[in-house]
């Protein structure tokens, strides 16, 4: 149970077992260069997905219950799971955190609902952009909280913009070969409670409108590579701006979660994830 005073349940999380599931050892103290360190390690190490809203199973964001999931049972989870696991770490290591709403943008031409969880962090000197939850469109490595700030990873960039006429409204822009594509905006205030992460979780968990109910949609990074699985579609990008594509069978979907994604579903899972995609034909 989370303590008043400890209301992200920071010393819930067991750091040791995150840094090692992620592959970071020795001393951390909260500096740039270990956040970058510790962002890049796990967008390497925990896969992106929504298997369980897509089954409509609850989504729990007790931390205890987070942890064991993309850490204990190597699960795959999405923005309120993965944000909310890093912050708690990253409070336990010293850093200071705060969440933030974001709201999608995308191109779509109609105002969307708040339901992103982002991470704004103190380390060194500096305030980051930490966000090691919005999937295969997401930045590797966390941004500093600045107009222009540029982000190169491969044949991509992430570049954020202060942007509109509120106070501290900042834009995240994709571009890549395909042009530029803007993700999301947040404002630097005011901070998330956590039962608005509950309220927010729920509509994503469980609407019908929401992009995670219904359909499958995973991503894994890896060096020099993303994995996305929307339905029975496989896409991999590379970090030179390849892109290959795929449509999988059964058995390829069950081997892609396991090799690709590093997700290892029991049979019933199994089989109940493969009720949901789209037929093979």
């Amino acid at each position: 149970m989370v303590e008043w005073g400890d209301e992200w349940g920071a010393a819930l999380v067991d750091p040791g077992a995150y840094l090692r599931r992620i592959g970071v050892l020795g001393a951390l103290p909260p500096t740039a260069e270990n956040l970058h360190r510790l962002h890049r390690a796990h967008q390497l190490a925990l896969p992106f997905g929504n298997l369980d809203p897509a089954l409509g199973r609850p989504v729990p964001l007790e931390p205890e219950l987070v942890q064991a999931k993309l850490v204990g049972r190597g699960r795959e989870g999405y923005c309120f799971e993965h944000n909310l696991l890093f912050g708690a770490v990253l409070e336990r290591l010293g850093f200071r955190v705060t969440r933030l709403a974001a709201r999608a943008l995308l191109n779509i031409d109609r105002p969307l609902p708040r339901t992103h969880l982002v991470l704004v962090v103190a380390a060194g000197s500096g305030r980051f952009l930490a966000d090691v939850g919005f999937g295969a469109k997401g930045p590797l490595e966390p941004l500093p909280l600045a107009d222009g700030a540029l982000l190169r990873d491969g044949a991509r960039s992430h570049l954020l913009r202060r942007t509109g006429t509120a106070p501290d409204q900042w834009d995240l822009e994709l571009r890549d070969a395909a042009g530029r594509l803007p993700l999301y905006r947040f404002e630097s205030g005011p901070a998330l409670h956590q039962p608005d992460c509950v309220v927010m979780n729920h509509y994503t968990a469980t609407h019908p409108c929401s992009p995670f109910t219904g359909r499958i949609h995973l991503t894994r990074f890896a060096p020099g590579r993303r994995f996305t699985l929307d339905g029975r579609t496989l896409t991999v990008e590379r970090a030179d701006g390849r892109v290959e594509t795929v449509r999988l069978t059964d058995r390829q979907c069950a081997d892609t979660l396991a090799e690709d994604f590093g997700i290892r579903l029991d049979p019933d899972e199994l089989r109940a994830v493969l009720r949901l995609l789209p037929a093979a034909g």
